[in-house]
C-alpha cells in the first residue's frame, strides 16, 4: 500500500510541474494573494469608515472648533488657574460654616455660583469679591 502511494505521489509531482499554466504550481500563492488584497481592501473601507462623522451635531461642534480664533493655551491656563480659587471659594464660602440665617442664605448662592462656574476663572474672580463684601470674609 504504501509503495502505491510513492509511486503515485511520484507520478503526480511531475505533471503538476510539467504544466505551465499560472494557475498549476502557483495555485495556493494565487489564493493567499487574493486573500491579503482582500483584507487589505476591508482594512481600507475600515479606516476611512472611521473617518467620516456621521451625527450633524458633532460635525456642526467639529467646524465651529475647526473655524473658531479659540486659543487653547490659554483655556487650558484659565483651567488650571480656576482649580485652586475654586479650592479656597469653595471652602470659605460653603454654607454650613455660617451660623445667622441671612448670610447662609447669602453664602448659599454665591456657593451655587461658585460651583456653576467651576473653571471660569474671570467669573470666580468676580464671585470672590462679591463673597469678601458679602459675607466679611478674607480669601
Amino acid at each position: 500500500m504504501i509503495e502505491l502511494l510513492q509511486i503515485l505521489i511520484k507520478d503526480t509531482i511531475p505533471h503538476i510541474s510539467q504544466n505551465n499554466s499560472p494557475w498549476s504550481g502557483n495555485f495556493w500563492l494565487w489564493i493567499a494573494a487574493a486573500e491579503f488584497f482582500i483584507i487589505l481592501f476591508l482594512l481600507l473601507k475600515i479606516f476611512k469608515k472611521k473617518k467620516t462623522v456621521v451625527d450633524p451635531e458633532i460635525s456642526e461642534i467639529l467646524s465651529v472648533a475647526k473655524n473658531s480664533d479659540m486659543d487653547m493655551n490659554s483655556l487650558m491656563d484659565n483651567i488650571n488657574k480656576s482649580r485652586g480659587l475654586y479650592k479656597q471659594l469653595s471652602t470659605k464660602c460653603h454654607p454650613d460654616r455660617f451660623a445667622d440665617t441671612e448670610i447662609s442664605n447669602k453664602a448659599n448662592d454665591i456657593f451655587q455660583e461658585i460651583t456653576k462656574n467651576k473653571r471660569d476663572y474671570k467669573r470666580l474672580l468676580e464671585l470672590k469679591t462679591i463673597a469678601e463684601t458679602e459675607l466679611n470674609i478674607t480669601i
